[in-house]
């Protein structure tokens, strides 16, 4: 009967098959997020490729598998390396 209830008492200890994120969770996902950044100078006018991308945190810029929106387009303005690549720099 003990083995039982210990059972039991396992299984509430176990918690819920639910998982509920909270609030501060989100907001700690959103900074733990990478964006794409330049990992070399690019040029005005100049075609971006993949080899010349990377990924940092934080978040708060293009998202990694949203790369392939801006691999092949021109570059709208001189963009450092180490910088955060935004949408409005490509077109």
């Amino acid at each position: 009967k003990k083995l039982v209830q210990y059972c039991h008492n396992v299984f509430k200890s176990l918690g819920d098959y639910k998982r509920i994120v909270s609030p501060e969770d989100e907001t700690q996902k959103l900074k733990m997020r990478r964006s794409v950044i330049a990992t070399q100078n690019i040029k005005k006018g100049e075609i971006i490729t993949i080899d010349k991308l990377g990924f940092k945190r934080p978040g708060n810029g293009i998202a990694p598998d949203k790369v392939d929106m801006i691999v092949g387009k021109k570059c709208k303005r001189d963009i450092d390396s180490d910088y955060m690549i935004l949408e409005s720099d490509v077109e």
